[in-house]
């Protein structure tokens, strides 16, 4: 099982949850759920309200298991853990609560087990050509305008074409430029446009790939007694395009399960932590033979801000 790393980058960033395969601890048991000695049934309003001169910083910790089987036979196995951290400078906040911010990936790093081992780090520079989209990512500036509920009103792409025609690499450039929509699409959580309470559930817009579309809802599990606090559990919906496997292939997508938590700081207005997992099932036919693939992701995330 091949991996292209230039396709990592957008892959991970725009659809976090993707794909892995069971394990003896069950992997949708997400670790440290967020509890609250005491909690609150009042609604609260959720908005993203970093301020000028602020830098979040993240950390995101992937963990991604794939494997083809068929009547108990393992026929393939991939793994793929990745590091990626990065960091949000907010230089303007306008009237109406809307952030400019510089947003840059500062490290990536990447491991990847199957047919051959893959080993990146862009903190250890490498000749490797394949690995040359992951160095021109690093460090590039992007600037973006994000509204306090999470959505993206405005995105500069030109420094990554930049870094693309650095690179000299044109497939690169467009790449860098499908990957990077995707990217911030799905860089931040969309908050509800009303005053939320435990057991509500909302709506969060869809992030669209060449192989299909994840839709995002989420329900407020539980909130601190004194409102600073709020739990969300993610409610996904994987929807697989019609080209998503090679046609030579019959993919039926047979079942899927999210679960995990996202804990928000109403007062500092950012998501701190959260841990997102998605498990996918899928029947494959092709040549007349027939055989099941399953998925799992394991995503983890800290934020801080100065």
């Amino acid at each position: 099982m091949r991996c292209s790393p230039r396709l990592l980058p957008a892959f991970c960033l725009a659809l976090l949850p993707s794909v892995g395969p069971a394990q003896e601890k069950d992997p949708l048991r997400p670790d440290n759920v967020p509890t609250f000695a005491s909690t609150s049934n009042e609604p609260v309003l959720l908005r993203y309200k970093l301020k000028p001169g602020q830098v979040e910083k993240l950390a995101m910790d992937l963990e991604v298991e794939s494997r083809l089987h068929k009547a108990g036979q393992e026929l393939a196995k991939m793994k793929m853990t990745m590091r990626m951290e990065a960091k949000t400078a907010v230089t303007a906040v306008d009237a109406e609560g809307n952030m400019s911010s510089v947003v840059k990936i500062t490290r990536m790093q990447m491991k990847v087990i199957g047919e051959r081992e893959v080993v990146f780090d862009s903190d250890k520079p490498t000749d490797d050509p394949n690995f040359k989209g992951l160095t021109a990512m690093i460090n590039v500036g992007i600037p973006c305008k994000m509204s306090p509920v999470g959505k993206m009103l405005e995105t500069d792409l030109e420094p990554l074409r930049l870094a693309a025609r650095r690179a000299n690499d044109a497939a690169l450039a467009k790449s860098f430029e499908d990957g990077a929509k995707q990217m911030f699409e799905g860089t931040y959580t969309e908050l509800s446009e009303r005053a939320v309470k435990v057991g509500d559930t909302y709506k969060a817009g869809t992030i669209l790939t060449d192989k299909g579309k994840l839709h995002k809802s989420y329900r407020i599990r539980s909130v601190s007694g004194d409102r600073s606090k709020v739990v969300l559990e993610p409610l996904c919906v994987v929807e697989m395009a019609p080209g998503a496997f090679p046609p030579s292939i019959e993919a039926k997508l047979k079942a899927q399960r999210s679960v995990g938590w996202l804990l928000f700081d109403v007062r500092k207005g950012h998501f701190s932590s959260q841990d997102i997992r998605l498990h996918l099932v899928w029947d494959l036919t092709a040549g007349g033979q027939t055989a099941t693939m399953e998925a799992t992701t394991k995503g983890v995330i800290t934020c801080s801000v100065n």
